[in-house]
């Protein structure tokens, strides 16, 4: 071998041997920080507002049921009223609950049970028609009408993501008041009913919500540093965390639930770090409307592991960034000390668009103060919540029903 040769060989070794040594050195400093919110949610539906799902039903020969059109949803609700004894509404009413009302949709099987209430409590059948407990919710959705712009994603999925924190998933078919209803009803029901979150959420929001031509603050935030605060203040505590996954004009809300963030400093002075946040959330994508996810069609429990793991409902996402951080940082993450980040690579297109980390506490209440609004307008449908003094919302009965205590 020439000394050529050996030089240029020695230095190849050499090259190799620094970058190993630096990336050993980067290593030896690096920081995991892991964390995961007391409640697991779960996959569920979007409910989209332009195929109405929640009002017309589906077609699925397994429940039973099927799709109905809004002249059929009309006559139903003519028949609601216990008061209406035509021939016509009670053979529809008979025959619908001899099937246990199996064929109806999500809201139409609301709108009967509470039907179903104002016959167990006969007392109720006296009221003034404009005092009565009879719900008329699967007509009221379909005044839903999604914007041009808005169409591809206009749905419940706030509802379904908001719903997640407070509720186990339905994972069993029940009847209540002679109707079934299945775990795709109560994942509805549930959609809906916390749809209306929406209206308190602005004291815990976090991030400019992206609209149309966005403007480069709305597609920039949230920034590390915001998602940093976000995950401090739910996960953190027990709590998880909704969010906006996307930081277009799309509005796909998801619960996250679990994070891993790994950094290390990128400088000699320590006063920038790089790293990486892996975030942990449940699915509304790809998912049936009576999908279940936290057990086995057997019965079985299904492990948190098994369901990241075996594309079930569970996904995650990577994203990259860099900060700068004060002199002498104590090393927390989630210390004030963080003042500038920015994401990196695929990072800047895929963060999330806005994060909700709390929802009024009395926000069940709050919300009759929208009553009478138009519920296009409002985007909520005012029907799941009727109630009159002394009786809570018709639907924390219903739920009240289907859950056992421990489950809530």
């Amino acid at each position: 071998m020439t000394d050529i040769k050996r030089d240029k060989k020695m230095k190849k070794y050499n090259i190799i041997a620094v970058l190993f040594l630096a990336q050993f050195s980067i290593n030896l400093f690096a920081k995991t920080i892991v964390g995961q919110s007391n409640r697991i949610p779960w996959g569920g539906f979007w409910w989209s507002t332009e195929y109405a799902q929640l009002a017309m039903g589906w077609d699925d020969e397994e429940t039973g049921r099927k799709q109905w059109n809004k002249k059929e949803i009309k006559e139903f609700n003519s028949c609601l009223s216990v008061k209406n004894t035509t021939k016509k509404c009670k053979a529809m009413i008979d025959e619908l609950l001899s099937n246990n009302g199996r064929t109806l949709s999500p809201l139409m099987k609301f709108d009967l049970y509470t039907r179903q209430l104002q016959i167990k409590w006969p007392t109720l059948d006296n009221f003034d028609p404009e005092d009565s407990l009879q719900t008329n919710a699967a007509i009221e959705e379909l005044k839903l009408k999604p914007n041009d712009d808005d169409a591809g994603f206009a749905g419940k999925c706030m509802g379904w993501a908001m719903s997640t924190m407070f509720y186990d998933e339905p994972i069993w078919t029940k009847e209540i008041e002679g109707i079934v209803f299945t775990p795709g009803d109560i994942k509805a029901i549930l959609a809906t009913l916390y749809t209306g979150a929406l209206f308190f959420t602005d004291k815990g929001a976090i991030g400019t919500e992206c609209k149309g031509d966005c403007n480069r603050k709305a597609k920039n935030d949230v920034t590390p540093i915001q998602l940093l605060q976000g995950l401090d203040l739910t996960i953190n505590q027990g709590l998880m965390l909704e969010a906006d996954m996307e930081p277009t004009q799309g509005v796909w809300n998801h619960p996250i639930f679990k994070y891993e963030i790994d950094w290390e400093f990128a400088s000699a002075t320590k006063q920038s770090i790089i790293g990486s946040i892996k975030l942990y959330y449940a699915n509304d994508d790809k998912v049936d409307m009576e999908d279940v996810f936290s057990v086995t069609k057997t019965g079985n429990k299904r492990s948190l592991e098994t369901r990241i793991n075996g594309n079930y409902d569970i996904i995650s996402r990577n994203l990259s960034f860099t900060a700068n951080v004060e002199k002498n940082w104590n090393e927390d993450i989630f210390s004030k000390d963080i003042k500038k980040s920015e994401w990196i690579g695929d990072s800047k297109e895929h963060h999330p668009d806005t994060l909700v980390t709390n929802l009024d506490k009395d926000w069940l209440e709050l919300i009759y103060e929208f009553e009478g609004e138009p519920i296009e307008e409002t985007q909520f449908n005012f029907e799941i919540l009727k109630t009159r003094a002394g009786l809570n919302p018709l639907v924390l009965e219903l739920l009240e029903s289907y859950y056992p205590e421990k489950l809530k």
